[in-house]
């Protein structure tokens, strides 16, 4: 289906969910539809939707799924998004949306993924994330965050995938990583992290994935990470000679060592 959404979806009382995934409507979202009265769950994804996401999206307070990813949205996302407190699942990846992550998504306490990956997202990641007590899968990647990882992030009591690679993220990783219990997949490859590889990773009993290349981490992997390598299906960093012949880490146990620029990865 093609052409734009038409406004008279917003009208039907009934309507709980609204499933318009992978066709090539174009335009903005008509703004009835956000008061529409039992709406709970909205999957416009992969379309070639325009504009912004409106701040009246604070009125879907029974919103539990929304769905606009794979799109041309611009703007940033509102503060508004915070107000949706029964949303379990938030996927607005792969537009092109810019400004800060707003801090009130930690007032998201049922939200189960959080996805805005390839966006322009800018700013710092912000520390009232630590709210989103149910999160599961954190997806940042491909942005322009900036500044520290906050000690927020590792509170996440339940969170198994954190993605927040390719952005420009400074910084050390800190010991409290060794804090996440259910943590498998650790992804934070492409920034600009600098200090010691904290050795308390080999805390976290389920950790499957470490991608920590094209940083600027010092000195050499700790035996205690070394240690665990056994049940790591990968732990990949820039422990590979360059052309020069210079390694810019050392790394005896990583399954995959990159160059110091991360254009050649190969298993050691």
């Amino acid at each position: 289906m093609s052409g734009r959404l038409p406004v008279e979806v917003a009208t039907m009382d009934n309507l709980v969910n609204l499933e318009l995934l992978a066709n090539r409507f174009t335009g903005t979202i008509p703004k009835e539809l956000w008061n529409a009265p039992s709406l709970q769950r909205i999957n416009m994804g992969e379309n070639l939707l325009t504009g912004t996401i409106p701040p009246e999206i604070s009125q879907m307070r029974d919103m539990k799924g929304f769905f606009v990813y794979g799109n041309d949205l611009t703007g940033s996302i509102p503060y508004e998004l915070g107000e949706l407190s029964s949303i379990t699942y938030a996927r607005i990846q792969r537009n092109n949306l810019g400004g800060k992550l707003p801090s009130t998504v930690g007032k998201l306490a049922n939200a189960e993924e959080l996805w805005v990956q390839s966006n322009r997202l800018t700013g710092s990641i912000p520390a009232e994330i630590a709210g989103m007590v149910a999160l599961v899968t954190l997806r940042m990647s491909t942005n322009l965050f900036n500044g520290d990882i906050p000690d927020a992030l590792y509170s996440l009591p339940i969170v198994e995938r954190i993605d927040i690679f390719e952005n420009k993220l400074t910084g050390k990783l800190s010991s409290l990583i060794g804090l996440m219990p259910n943590l498998v997949f650790f992804h934070v490859y492409d920034n600009e992290l600098t200090g010691l590889v904290p050795a308390e990773i080999s805390n976290m009993e389920l950790i499957k994935e470490v991608l920590l290349q094209g940083n600027d981490f010092d000195g050499t992997m700790p035996d205690e990470v070394c240690s665990i390598v056994g049940k790591l299906q990968q732990l990949v960093t820039d422990c590979r000679e360059n052309a020069t012949g210079f390694v810019e880490y050392s790394c005896s146990c990583c399954t995959i060592c990159c160059d110091e620029n991360g254009a050649r990865c190969e298993p050691t």
